[in-house]
């Protein structure tokens, strides 16, 4: 990602500029939600937004499976810079799950690996299975994934023929539950910690029922305090409209007002010294109700973290 080429001129607001701060006028900066459509890589929807915009600086948080919907946290700008601190779990998410085919990808996109029979199941034994999750387990990322092992996508290794060791990771499962059963699909919603491979899931889940499967849908409806009810779609998008101030999408970081002279020295990477009663921690770094960056408070400092660049 390189720096916005084409500029646009807008007027700029608390949240997005630094007032008392000299420096050149900021480019339009923040995050949208956007309402992902099935068929479209996580990236190819960036693709479109850097078109329909003319910002070329664009990044999201959380890739989408191309046969899945739902929600895609894209930062504009210098939105970018700030995923770190963005509240992103818990995760919900609704999927559907055909039992009795296994493919390679755990999806539908896949080709059938492996079928077997569907055991006789009702709705108490859904319940049960399904209750089994619950809690902290060890995940092992896909194959078919974009989780990089020495510099290579995996998805880009499997295609490949290749197949590699991969070390499980910790995933927390908070609450899950059945939606709709029948013999063949039933459909599920759950939510969890970040880095939860759904497709995974739903092909234990599967193997805990006696027998295999694969997603044929899949849906993210939330991401922290995010939700899809509030995305758009990736062609209606409106800056003007869409756009959410960093600011507003730090809300759960508590804000740190400065001097207008404290402000120009962390804006030059200093550390200041701290008045006891600012909150320990993490901080929004604020001026004059200006939006600076992120900073930590500890030990009698305020140092700069990661801070807006001004242009």
């Amino acid at each position: 990602m390189g720096a916005n080429d084409t500029p646009i001129e807008i007027m700029i607001d608390t949240s997005s500029c630094l007032k008392g701060v000299s420096g050149p006028p900021l480019l339009m900066s923040g995050f949208l939600l956007i309402d992902k459509p099935a068929g479209p890589t996580s990236h190819d929807v960036l693709n479109i937004l850097k078109k329909k915009t003319g910002i070329k600086r664009m990044g999201h948080s959380g890739t989408l499976d191309p046969f899945a919907t739902g929600l895609l946290v894209v930062g504009v700008g210098e939105g970018v810079k700030f995923f770190p601190y963005l509240v992103d779990e818990p995760k919900v998410y609704t999927a559907t799950l055909k039992l009795g085919e296994a493919t390679d990808t755990l999806d539908r996109e896949g080709k059938v690996v492996e079928t077997k029979s569907v055991p006789s199941l009702d709705a108490s034994a859904f319940d049960c299975v399904l209750k089994s999750f619950l809690g902290r387990r060890d995940q092992l990322p896909p194959m078919y994934s974009a989780r990089k092992i020495e510099g290579k996508k995996l998805y880009e290794l499997a295609r490949e023929g290749k197949t590699v060791e991969r070390k499980p990771r910790e995933i927390e499962i908070f609450d899950i539950g059945a939606v709709t059963a029948s013999r063949q699909t039933f459909s599920f919603r759950v939510t969890c910690s970040r880095g939860t491979y759904v497709r995974v899931l739903g092909a234990d889940i599967a193997k805990a029922l006696g027998t295999v499967g694969h997603l044929t849908e899949l849906r993210r409806e939330k991401s922290g305090s995010f939700a899809v009810t509030s995305a758009v779609s990736p062609k209606n998008v409106s800056l003007e409209r869409d756009l959410i101030p960093i600011l507003k999408a730090l809300k759960e970081i508590p804000p740190l007002l400065l001097t207008k002279d404290a402000a120009r020295s962390l804006m030059r990477g200093q550390i200041i010294p701290s008045d006891k009663k600012n909150p320990p921690g993490l901080v929004v770094l604020m001026n004059e109700e200006s939006f600076l960056g992120v900073g930590t408070c500890h030990d009698g400092q305020i140092k700069p973290v990661r801070l807006m660049s001004g242009k």
